[in-house]
């Protein structure tokens, strides 16, 4: 959505700045959807023993925040300029960083 759109993150930036509603409404129907798809993925996760004991919804949240804020750095703040990546090394790197420290140590896949 960065990449392809700015004008969209740019508005809703404004909006939640302003205290304008629709920001809000936006993080509450597709953040939110997002959101409690990753919570019930890392509980399950949590269940099989495969990831750490963690509050699930931090959890998503830092996940989601991590990837937010190179978005707004990249595209808001056009550090793109300066550092240049593709998106799928940021992708690769990210989600490598953010399994390894949720993975409980000597857990394999499944329990």
């Amino acid at each position: 959505m960065y990449e392809e759109d700015i004008s969209f993150a740019r508005l809703l930036m404004y909006s939640a700045l302003e205290g304008d509603r629709f920001s809000e409404i936006f993080f509450e129907s597709k953040c939110s959807e997002i959101t409690d798809y990753l919570v019930r993925r890392i509980d399950l996760l949590i269940k099989e023993g495969t990831f750490r004991q963690i509050d699930s919804e931090l959890a998503a949240r830092g996940f989601m925040g991590m990837i937010s804020n190179y978005c707004v750095m990249q595209e808001i703040y056009d550090f793109k300029k300066v550092f240049h990546r593709s998106s799928e090394h940021v992708v690769e790197s990210f989600v490598g960083l953010y399994l390894t420290g949720m993975i409980k140590q000597g857990a394999t896949h499944g329990g």
